[in-house]
């Protein structure tokens, strides 16, 4: 096979079977997408969404290490949507996909809402005190 040749194929595959930095939408990928985040070396496949920490702070996505996995039950990387450089993988869409979409913008607005409502009733009970 001519050199030519080879390197239309290699381009070929770069061009059509990854997605590119401009493909990453705009909030919620689907379960199963895998990503690379900025300053990040390794891969991450999203497992989940909305996940708040001990600390009450709300984030976007949890997710697993690439090809690792879940490697102890409460141990997942949880990031926010704005750190995604990479999509590597698009997981799975489908009309479910799309309709839970509209439910996951919604659990994150309640979830800021509620942890903005505990936060002044708290505030409110300490000054008050």
């Amino acid at each position: 096979m001519s050199e030519e040749k080879t390197e239309e194929i290699i381009e070929t595959l770069e061009t059509e079977e990854k997605p590119k930095d401009s493909d990453i939408p705009n909030k919620y990928l689907p379960i199963g997408s895998v990503v690379t985040l900025k300053n990040a070396i390794k891969s991450l496949m999203i497992i989940g969404y909305c996940p708040v920490t001990n600390n009450n702070e709300l984030f976007d996505y949890c997710g697993v290490l690439v090809p690792e996995g879940l490697l102890e039950s409460d141990k997942f990387i949880v990031f926010n949507h704005n750190v995604v450089e990479k999509l590597h993988f698009l997981g799975l869409q489908n009309e479910e996909q799309k309709k839970w979409e509209n439910t996951v913008e919604e659990m994150a607005k309640n979830a800021i809402n509620n942890s903005y409502t505990q936060e002044n009733t708290s505030n409110n009970q300490n000054i008050e005190n």
